[in-house]
């Protein structure tokens, strides 16, 4: 408006002066003129730069929209792939379940079981089902590739390997697994053996090995004895007598089942370290060669030895051998120990009498029936004959008065059979002087070869 006035105003003076005396008609003529033509000129002026922003404000939004769409569409785009690539994922995955050998219900029980848990359990309840469900799948993985470790000892699995086998178990028990015997977990084992024998037929073979044969006491005798019962093939072998290719066998617990999976437990510096699953073919096959070989070398017997009669009170052939008991300490009281000695003696008729004669070390065991000590556990001799003072000696420590009973197995030591086991009984006097015979004739319960 400015640039009007200033226009109209400049040409009303530039025509007044130009045209004196003509009146004023034409001077405000000619400025309204131009006045209005500079006003024309300077909104069109501005509504050129006006519609030129307007454009510009266009193109700037539709570049926008256009943007926020291709960025619309592109997230749309990748949901919906993202989508069926899940929906793809899940579907290959439920389809290699069914073209697997496994059974499908099992994955999607765990799945849907899983689901559930999520939405209804705890915090500490949805953690704990992560740590083992990432356990489980380890597992899964570890096995797929021939093998899984874990660490300490896990005879969960070597209860449901038992109870899955159909055909055969061959197992190696060393001294690493000796305590696992006394416990309920050895039970459980053994229920589960029972029940693959009678119900699936399943062959089982069970070989106990020990470093020497002085190691063959009476507790693993009657393990053996007890193992036997149920139906399952047992044996006893001492590594020192064994062949040199048997030493070479791994010295750790194996269970190989149906000659397809083997469970190992490997000792370390406390205990158990590691338990291992082998499923690897060569893994398998190399601990069936060990076990082969530690149960053909098991089974080759030494020449039978000749059997000690039991010690009969009465007239005794001179062909046999008699295990004396003498207890050196007259009348024993609770809680005093007492010495017991102990002999094996050969008759004059007997082999072992000839001059010549090699006399086997033996191994002779007590064990107390009764509430009692007997130290130590094992003791080690040989035959006498006359004029040999071949004896040893256990020290007996009842805890209450009364009746003892002693039971008496003597091994012989290269190749671990039993030769006799007798029992005897042990009168204990509340105090001293008050019973008499303490010793009571041996009383014979089983005879080796």
């Amino acid at each position: 408006m400015m640039v009007t006035l200033w226009v109209g105003t400049g040409a009303f003076l530039v025509t007044s002066h130009l045209h004196q005396g003509s009146g004023q008609a034409w001077p405000l003529a000619l400025s309204g003129f131009l006045s209005g033509g500079v006003l024309i000129l300077q909104y069109l002026v501005d509504f050129e730069r006006r519609l030129r922003a307007a454009d510009l404000l266009h193109e700037r939004r539709i570049r926008e929209v256009r943007d926020s769409l291709s960025s619309h569409r592109s997230e749309m785009r990748a949901a919906v792939d993202e989508g069926f690539a899940r929906i793809s994922d899940a579907t290959e995955l439920f389809s290699q379940v069914d073209r697997s050998v496994l059974r499908s219900d099992g994955v999607t029980r765990l799945a849907r079981t899983y689901a559930r848990v999520g939405e209804r359990g705890s915090g500490l309840v949805n953690v704990f089902a992560e740590e083992e469900l990432a356990r489980l799948a380890s597992l899964m993985e570890d096995l797929s590739h021939g093998s899984a470790d874990l660490a300490g000892e896990n005879r969960e699995w070597l209860v449901s390997l038992t109870e899955c086998a159909s055909r055969t178990i061959h197992a190696v028990s060393t001294s690493i697994d000796r305590d696992f015997w006394l416990g309920e977990g050895a039970n459980r084992y053994l229920r589960a053996q029972k029940e693959a024998l009678e119900s699936r037929g399943v062959r089982i073979q069970h070989l106990f090995l020990v470093g020497r044969s002085d190691e063959i006491t009476d507790d693993l005798t009657r393990l053996c004895d007890d193992v036997g019962e149920l139906g399952i093939d047992v044996r006893i072998a001492a590594l020192s007598e064994l062949p040199p290719r048997a030493r070479l066998a791994p010295g750790h617990d194996f269970v190989v089942f149906d000659e397809e999976l083997c469970y190992e437990i490997h000792p370390g510096p406390s205990a158990h370290a590691r338990t291992t699953l082998r499923a690897g073919r060569e893994d398998v096959q190399a601990r069936i060669a060990s076990f082969t070989v530690l149960w053909e070398s098991a089974m080759k017997r030494r020449p039978a030895l000749p059997r000690i009669p039991p010690a009969l009170p009465g007239g005794v052939a001179s062909d046999v051998c008699r295990l004396r008991l003498t207890l050196l300490d007259e009348h024993p009281v609770p809680r005093a120990p007492a010495r017991i000695r102990l002999r094996v003696q050969a008759g004059p008729g007997h082999p072992w009498s000839a001059p010549d004669a090699h006399l086997p070390l033996l191994v002779v065991t007590a064990t107390p029936l009764s509430a009692a000590r007997i130290q130590p556990a094992a003791v080690s001799t040989r035959p006498s004959r006359a004029g040999d003072d071949n004896t040893a000696e256990f020290l007996f420590t009842p805890e209450l008065a009364g009746a003892h009973r002693l039971r008496v197995t003597v091994h012989d030591q290269a190749s671990g059979t039993v030769l006799q086991q007798v029992e005897t009984t042990v009168h204990v006097a509340s105090a001293p002087g008050g019973l008499a015979p303490a010793l009571a004739p041996l009383n014979p319960r089983a005879q080796g070869d």
